[in-house]
Order: C-alpha cells, then sequence, then structure tokens
C-alpha cells in the first residue's frame, strides 16, 4: 500500500528539507504542502486536513511539541505524524511519542526511509479505522473514539496522552 492520493504536510524551517522531501512524496503519487513555520503549519493543517504531517521540533515561531498538541487536539489521531528533527536524546523522543506522535525520525535522515516510515504510518491508520469503526463509546456527555484515540467532553475534544488514553479506556 502507498501513499497514492495522500496528502502529506512538511512543517520543517530548513529550506533545502522543504525542497527535498516533497520530491521522494510525490514520487509516491502524495499531494504535498509546506510550511516554514509551525503556526503556519497548525494553519495548514485544519485547513487542508492531510493524511500525514511531517514535523520539525525546532521551529522559528513555536515549538513542534506545541504545534503536535495543537495537531491532536483539533483533528484527533486521524491524521499521522512523523517528528523530524535533530534532537536524538531518549527524553526528546519519548516526549514526542508521549505527545501522540506516531513515529520519530532523527536527522540527518535518508528520504526513502522517511517515506518507507510514513507507508507504515499509513498502513496502521487504515486498518484501525478499518477495524474500529463505530468504536465510540458514549455516555453522559463523554465520547471514547478507539479508532481516534480521542476524548470528547460534550462534543469538545480533550488531548490526552497515549498513557491517559488507555487508562480512560480501561476504566
Amino acid at each position: 500500500m502507498g501513499l497514492s492520493g495522500s496528502t502529506v504536510l512538511l512543517i520543517e524551517d530548513d529550506p533545502n528539507v522543504r525542497r527535498l522531501l516533497p520530491r521522494y512524496f510525490e514520487r509516491e503519487g502524495a499531494a504535498t504542502l509546506a510550511a516554514a513555520g509551525g503556526l503556519e503549519g497548525v494553519d495548514l493543517a485544519l485547513d487542508r486536513r492531510p493524511d500525514l504531517v511531517l514535523l520539525d521540533v525546532n521551529l522559528p515561531d513555536i515549538d513542534g511539541w506545541s504545534v503536535l498538541k495543537r495537531i491532536r487536539q483539533s483533528l484527533g489521531f486521524s491524521v499521522g505524524v512523523i517528528m523530524l528533527t535533530g534532537r536524538s536524546d531518549v527524553p526528546d523522543r519519548l516526549l514526542g511519542l508521549e505527545l501522540g506522535a506516531d513515529d520519530y525520525v532523527v536527522k540527518p535522515f535518508e528520504p526513502q526511509e522517511v517515506v518507507a516510515r510514513a507507508r507504515a504510518v499509513q498502513r496502521r491508520l487504515k486498518a484501525t479505522a478499518t477495524v474500529s469503526r463505530g468504536s465510540a463509546l458514549r455516555a453522559a456527555g463523554l465520547e471514547l473514539d478507539q479508532a481516534g484515540r480521542m476524548l470528547y467532553v460534550d462534543g469538545a475534544p480533550v488531548l490526552l496522552t497515549a498513557k491517559e488514553f488507555d487508562l480512560v479506556l480501561a476504566l
């Protein structure tokens, strides 16, 4: 399963990466969007609702962690997010994954590997959506969307870490 028909948003301040990576995704049949800053990236994500976001942590206006939180609050887990960053420390990687990133790639990277990881994220998202469609649990103003891994209170999304979501689901 490829990326054909998918939309990929690259939020990255390095112009070389913004020129290079889209070429690889376009070869796979994906449409690409690019933003040089976090605020522009959030706006594009909310407006265009991409299938996948490639997100740098170190951005000139707001950090990638804040962008990730905003995307998850607004779009839930229906969009895949891969962090692309020079930060290779274990605490940084863990933070990205705890905040809801689907994968974490450390720079410098091979573009083919990023594309392969993107395919893997898309496969997981499509499999989850197919298997658990209609899997929302509802009670007293709460809705727990198992497929999207989101909690809604009176229709408003609540940002949860992966562990928090698992805990709420268990309860």
